[in-house]
Formats: structure tokens, C-alpha cells, sequence
């Protein structure tokens, strides 16, 4: 009950009418926390006689409150709150659609992040070995079709060619998509790009992986190749010839087919 009084008490300047308090002046003498109970003799003088249920509130007996009489007084001092709102002179409600608004402001930030903050929690994991059976591990742990953007500007199920399937979603790492974004002509070290191939009908047909590893093919870029089944068994990796070959056409795009880097 004490607690409450005195929350109530600090939200006093702000929801009774102006002149009812005259608070803003002085403030509460510290005594009504050294006693442990609340005194609201100090408080009277700083009251003006415009909000009878705030000056009442002491009792003759020292200051003190009985439960009767505080929840009492409680009473008086919603009722009066409530008479105050009504006749729109609170500052609360002057406020209220401030508030609103600001919510509002940050609903729409949060929403607006919730989606880039995924990619980075994901990619503080360590980045796999040159390895078929590691990628493919490390694709499954940051669950990488939820974790990861598109490609940007590539929608699901674009037309793909041979030896890739006929439909394909690409994804692609933090990494991978900054080097698109900000069009630097080539991926940095650890850039993944997942090419998920299917066939006409939309079953998914294979992934194939492209890793950049620092050190692992000087004479290729660096790429880590691989190539999945759906449940993730591996049809090749390493430095695969026919995959060097064939990008190799676009060597100085970094080896990649799928859009211009620069």
C-alpha cells in the first residue's frame, strides 16, 4: 500500500489538473522514507487548495495511514483523476498520441531489422574446412534457405540452363551479398553461394555449392566446389574440373555465372 501511495505521488504532477499541485516548487520532505511509513505533513505545504483529495490525505495522528483511511483517499484520488481526463485536462492524455505514435516508430524499426539481424547472429559460427561432408554440415546448422538472403535481384524459381537444372533459387552468406551489393567485381575469402537446381515440376534435383576458401586454388580464385543430392550426398567436391571449366568462361567475374559483380 505504501508503495503504491507513493507511485502514486510521483505520477501526481503529471496526472492532476494544473494548479492542483504546486510540487513543481519544492519537493517531499525525505523524512517519509527515513520513518518507513509515509508522511504527508510536508507534502501538504506544497498543495494548494485546489485538490482537497490530495490535502486530505494525512491523518491528525502524525501523518501516518491506516489502511481504511489510505484506500479511501485512494478512491477520492482516481475518482477526481478520472473527472480530470475526461475533461481533457490531463497532460497524459495531451500526451497519449505522442506515445502512440512513438510505438508505432518502433514497431516499424523493429520489423525493418528483425531480418538483417538473422544473417549475423548465423554467421558468427566457424567457417567449415575444404570439405564436402563440413559444408554440408555447416549448411544445415545455419539453416541456410531461412538464415540467408537471395540473391540479390533473383526470384525463386528463376529459368536456369544445363548442367544446372531448369528452375533455380540461389542463395548466398553475409559476405557474398555485401561484394553484390556494393558491386566490388569479386567475393572476399568465405563467400558461399548455394545453388539449389530443380527440375521443371519444381522437386528439387541437386545443390550445388561454391565456397571461397583462402589458399585452397590460387589458379581458380580460391572457389571450393561442390555438388549435393537432396539429402545431402555428395556427388563431388574439391577442385572439379568440369565446374573450373565451365566458369571459367567468367573468370573475371570471379567465376560466377549468375550476374555481373562489377
Amino acid at each position: 500500500m505504501r508503495l503504491l501511495i507513493k507511485c502514486l505521488l510521483m505520477l501526481s504532477p503529471f496526472l492532476l489538473p494544473k494548479g492542483a499541485l504546486a510540487a513543481q516548487h519544492g519537493r517531499i520532505s525525505s523524512r517519509s522514507t527515513d520513518t518507513g511509513s509515509v508522511d504527508f505533513r510536508d507534502y501538504k505545504d506544497h498543495c494548494s487548495a485546489k485538490s482537497p483529495a490530495i490535502l486530505g490525505l494525512g491523518s491528525e495522528a502524525g501523518g501516518a495511514l491506516d489502511k481504511t483511511t489510505a484506500g479511501r483517499k485512494l478512491r477520492e484520488w482516481y475518482q477526481d483523476s478520472q473527472r480530470t481526463l475526461k475533461q481533457g485536462g490531463s497532460s497524459v492524455k495531451k500526451m497519449f498520441p505522442f506515445f502512440i505514435v512513438l510505438l508505432g516508430i518502433g514497431l516499424i524499426l523493429h520489423a525493418c531489422t528483425a531480418y538483417e539481424t538473422k544473417p549475423v547472429r548465423v554467421e558468427m559460427l566457424s567457417r567449415p574446412t575444404a570439405s564436402g561432408a563440413a559444408l554440408w554440415d555447416y549448411l544445415k546448422a545455419v539453416n541456410y534457405a531461412n538464415s540467408w538472403r537471395m540473391w540479390p535481384g533473383k526470384t525463386p524459381f528463376y529459368p536456369g540452363a544445363e548442367p544446372h537444372g531448369s528452375l533455380l533459387v540461389t542463395y548466398v552468406n553475409n559476405q557474398a551479398y555485401r561484394a553484390i551489393e556494393e558491386r566490388k567485381g569479386m567475393f572476399p575469402d568465405e563467400a558461399i553461394v548455394v545453388k539449389e537446381n530443380y527440375a521443371p515440376d519444381k522437386k528439387l534435383a541437386a545443390l550445388t555449392v561454391m565456397y571461397k576458401v583462402k589458399g585452397y586454388d590460387p589458379e581458380a580464385n580460391d572457389w571450393f566446389w561442390a555438388t549435393y543430392q537432396p539429402d545431402g550426398k555428395i556427388q563431388a567436391e574439391g577442385k572439379v574440373e568440369m565446374c573450373i571449366n565451365c566458369h571459367g568462361a567468367k573468370r573475371d567475374n570471379d567465376y560466377i555465372m549468375t550476374a555481373p559483380l562489377k
